[in-house]
Parts: C-alpha cells; structure tokens; sequence
C-alpha cells in the first residue's frame, strides 16, 4: 500500500502495487467497507498496470488516481494520470494533461486545468518551463 484515502460513511480507497487484497484480484486501487472487505460495487477490472502512488476523490465521487502506470483496465494510454468513476471504472470521458513520469513521481508538463488536479493530488507538482 503507498496511499490511503477516507470516504464519506468509512470506507477507505487504497492504493499502492498489489494486484490482490485479501485473496480478491484487484489492480492496484480497491475500496474497502468499513469491515476491511473489498467493497465489490467499485469495479476495477484489470486495473492499472504499475504503481498508484497518489488517490483524490472528486466532490462528484470521482477517483483521480496517479502514478507509473502507463494504462488502466487494458484501455487508452495513459501517461501517469487516470480518472475513475464513483464505480470504478476508467472515465473515457477525462483527457489528463500530457505527463513525464520519473520513477514515483509525474509532473504535468502543459495543461491549462492541471493546477487544479495539482492540488487535488499531493504527488502532482506543476512543471517549471
């Protein structure tokens, strides 16, 4: 596990480079009930494919998930930032911000809106010019 983030009502989103929690598949992000058992109505599928080293929820109950990961749940490319919905699964909708990743960490490299995710997301700096 690398990151923790409380819900409303307890239950508990996690992250980190398992592929299990408890015996369930999950790929590196599940939620938990206030019990600790895997909350099955959030659905990863196959999940991310490396490392989520940073969670932030959305006032809409979006998931913004980062890291080395370079896909999710085996869809689009994506360079270190996904958005999930409040079930689970990846937001076709969310274009991120162009992103280098290097080692544990990623940096926006030009994006009007990425100061916002910035903030949402302790392990995202914006990238100096």
């Amino acid at each position: 596990m690398r990151t923790l983030v409380l819900l409303p009502g307890g239950n508990v989103l996690v992250g980190g480079s398992f592929t299990q929690y408890n015996g369930v598949a999950r790929g590196r992000v599940v939620r938990l009930l206030p019990t600790g058992a895997v909350d099955t109505g959030f659905a990863t599928g196959a999940g991310a494919n490396n490392a989520v080293t940073a969670l932030a929820t959305t006032t809409g109950g979006q998931v913004l998930a980062v890291g080395n990961l370079t896909q999710y749940d085996s869809g689009s490319a994506r360079t270190g930032l996904v958005r999930l919905t409040a079930a689970g699964a990846e937001d076709a909708a969310f274009t991120p911000p162009l992103l280098e990743t290097r080692g544990a960490s990623a940096r926006p490299r030009s994006w009007p809106a990425a100061s916002c995710w910035c903030r949402a997301i302790s392990r995202l700096s914006m990238a100096r010019p």
